[in-house]
């Protein structure tokens, strides 16, 4: 209890309950405030989520396109040297 009273016993409204007992309402809101915050909480990490997939799909595009960009020329140079393609 004075460790529960100590974290959320006083707020901007003043103090609630003491150091001894913790009373039910107290607990529930305490419960239900940090409900919130993991729901606030995993809402963002879902958005930080999307948002590197995205990202990745980007850079394997990117990487794809380099990857065709150096296997031509590759190819470019093996034909100019009448050596079997690069695949």
């Amino acid at each position: 209890a004075q460790d529960f009273f100590a974290a959320f016993g006083h707020d901007k409204y003043g103090t609630s309950g003491n150091d001894t007992t913790i009373n039910q309402a107290d607990m529930e809101g305490v419960t239900f405030i940090a409900v919130q915050a993991l729901e606030k909480r995993t809402q963002e990490l879902q958005k930080e989520n999307s948002e590197l997939k995205s990202e990745l799909e980007k850079v394997k595009v990117d990487y794809a396109a380099r990857l065709e960009r150096i296997e031509a020329a590759m190819n470019q140079q093996s034909t100019k040297r009448n050596i079997a393609p690069v695949k």
